[in-house]
């Protein structure tokens, strides 16, 4: 990753943890009967609890 994102917020009835992760993607995706070769995409990925 090239950069990594961390928002914490709680605000009592509102409670909320995110954690982002930007990249560069390599490899292959499957989407039905075809292969899709990744090269150098830039992406993301994200974990977010919240509760309210």
């Amino acid at each position: 990753p090239f950069f990594i994102r961390r928002s914490k917020t709680n605000l009592i009835l509102l409670k909320s943890e995110i954690t982002q992760v930007f990249g560069e993607i390599k490899g292959t995706l499957r989407v039905d009967n075809d292969i899709i070769t990744l090269e150098s995409a830039i992406g993301w990925a994200e974990e977010h609890n919240a509760r309210w």
